[in-house]
């Protein structure tokens, strides 16, 4: 596994060749789906983000279960379970360790991000 591919634990942060097996091996499938996922996931991060600051149970819960479907599908793991661990504290009415799990969120996104940015994807698109 290349190790940009890992977060500092070790924990797979993209899983390219599963999503890759999953589009049928092709590659422009990929790129369309990781072009959905950076046109729409800074608006759900920032309403995430929203109804965390505002406490909206609701809103997090479904926007947390709506992330964490995104990202499995694109294979994001770490960003996938943290958004679960997000979802279940909220579900488990462990609101004082919400902005914790928002962090961890946040901090999966990020790295997701880099390394979907920093993969060979983009040569697909030219």
């Amino acid at each position: 596994v290349d190790s940009a591919l890992e977060d500092t634990n070790g924990k797979l942060i993209w899983d390219k060749p599963a999503v890759l097996k999953r589009v049928g091996g092709k590659e422009k499938r990929l790129v369309k789906l990781v072009g959905l996922f950076f046109s729409a996931m800074p608006d759900r991060m920032t309403a995430l983000q929203q109804a965390v600051d505002d406490e909206n149970v609701e809103e997090i819960l479904h926007l947390a279960h709506s992330i964490k479907g995104v990202v499995a599908n694109l294979g994001g793991l770490c960003m996938e379970e943290a958004a679960l661990e997000l979802e279940t504290a909220v579900k488990n009415n462990e609101m004082s360790s919400i902005e914790r799990h928002m962090k961890q969120v946040d901090e999966a996104y990020d790295a997701l991000t880099h390394c979907i940015s920093s993969s060979d994807l983009n040569a697909a698109e030219k």
